[in-house]
């Protein structure tokens, strides 16, 4: 049973105190710690900060990390690589045997920004392979068409 009479004093002495506070000017500075105060949230859930690794298991969260027009742009490029270059689809293949698809993508994004991040680091072209592989084209360019030399 609750102690009904522990939580109306508590709320008592909150109220008091943002009266008090609201006569200095302090009340955007109070108000806030009121949010916090224990009669609002008796199981005390909002206060305690979440465990991302509880009981053995992981729990992943999209993250908002980073410039998002990149991250959108690294995207659509690992799904053009998949589509185009075998040494690459048989790693977003591997992955995706024991990740789920979007994350086995967003991991060939992360590749693919890795050996961006380094050549422009380095100042260098790039070398031609993926994973410490050669990548080898499964298509030829359709663009820019070459011109027929006999006509």
């Amino acid at each position: 049973m609750v102690n009904f009479t522990a939580r109306n004093q508590t709320k008592i002495a909150w109220d008091a105190v943002l009266e008090r506070s609201c006569r200095r000017g302090e009340a955007d500075r109070i108000v806030p710690a009121a949010i916090l105060e224990p009669a609002h949230n008796q199981s005390g859930a909002e206060c305690v900060a979440g465990a991302g690794n509880s009981g053995g298991w992981t729990r992943h969260k999209r993250t908002k990390d980073g410039n998002r027009y990149l991250k959108l742009a690294f995207s659509h490029a690992a799904v053009w690589a998949i589509q185009h270059f075998p040494q690459i689809r048989a790693f977003y293949r591997a992955t995706a045997r024991r990740k789920p698809p979007a994350l086995a993508r967003a991991l060939v994004a992360k590749e693919l920004a890795r050996i961006v991040y380094f050549m422009l680091k380095h100042e260098e072209p790039f070398n031609g392979t993926f994973e410490g592989k050669p990548l080898s084209r499964t298509r030829t360019p359709k663009w820019p068409r070459l011109v027929n030399p006999l006509v």
